[in-house]
């Protein structure tokens, strides 16, 4: 069954474009969103918005249509009458995203173990709906963090020690830094650690010189297009927030006040 589910994903990513990357995404941030911005990108695979269903569109009270294809849902953290119960379904993709950045005090905040207990009741629902599974995007960490007490592998670690015969088919993770070198580090000892392809969910230079973001783009990118084990990936994000503490203004794909490109957000639109 696995098998077919598998094939049947592989299958709708090859329909969803037929040029350019299978790999490049989308993360879509509630900030400042305008009714046309994912109508605005032409050339990506898939996208995702921290939610389980999209609820831009109603938010910014728009009245054209939204186009969710190839949206992953995602289930943000494990907070009664928000997370659960659960109401994700596969309308728009085979796959299911979990828990954002569990080992951050700020973000989902769970425990390997309180994960481990919730990705199950994921996973039935998942099984049911043919999806495939993201394991929750832990995050490297230092140790010692007062914000992120556990560093991410030994976070996944226990997880998937505590969900023992769980259904993990991909990893998960964020990297916020300028360094390229950072990144690739990062996630070769996710893959060497772990033995799965990664999916790149968040990923920003945390800048205040536009160029420099940009550079940053430019020569990470087709590093991560050339890595086997890097399944998919995205940049964060359309539009970042001026008091974000992970990216900065610079970082945002679309202007402010327009669904028109930056220089940054033109580029990766062209990008393969």
């Amino acid at each position: 069954m696995l098998l077919l589910v598998t094939s049947l994903v592989i299958l709708m990513t090859t329909q969803m474009t037929s040029a350019g990357s299978h790999k490049k995404g989308l993360s879509v941030s509630g900030y400042n969103y305008h009714c046309d911005d994912l109508d605005t990108f032409s050339n990506i695979a898939w996208w995702w918005d921290w939610h389980q269903s999209p609820h831009e569109h109603q938010d910014a009270n728009c009245t054209n249509q939204m186009n969710v294809k190839n949206r992953v849902p995602t289930i943000w953290g494990w907070r009664h009458n928000s997370d659960y119960p659960l109401y994700f379904t596969n309308e728009t993709s085979g796959y299911v995203m979990t828990f954002n950045e569990p080992n951050h005090v700020h973000q989902a905040n769970l425990s390997p173990q309180e994960a481990a207990v919730a990705y199950r009741v994921i996973q039935e629902r998942a099984n049911r709906q043919n999806q495939l599974l993201v394991a929750p995007s832990a995050t490297k960490c230092t140790s010692g963090s007062e914000r992120c007490p556990m560093p991410g592998v030994q976070w996944l670690s226990e997880f998937l020690h505590a969900c023992h015969g769980c259904q993990v088919d991909f990893l998960s993770t964020h990297a916020y830094t300028c360094s390229i070198s950072h990144v690739l580090d990062w996630l070769e000892e996710l893959h060497n650690k772990f033995h799965k392809k990664i999916w790149l969910t968040e990923v920003a230079c945390p800048t205040h010189s536009h160029s420099q973001a940009l550079h940053f783009m430019q020569n990470l990118l087709p590093k991560l297009e050339n890595l086997d084990y890097v399944y998919r990936y995205s940049w964060f994000t359309t539009r970042v927030k001026d008091t974000a503490t992970t990216a900065t203004h610079e970082d945002s794909l679309l202007h402010t006040a327009s669904s028109t490109f930056t220089t940054l957000g033109q580029w990766y639109q062209d990008f393969m």
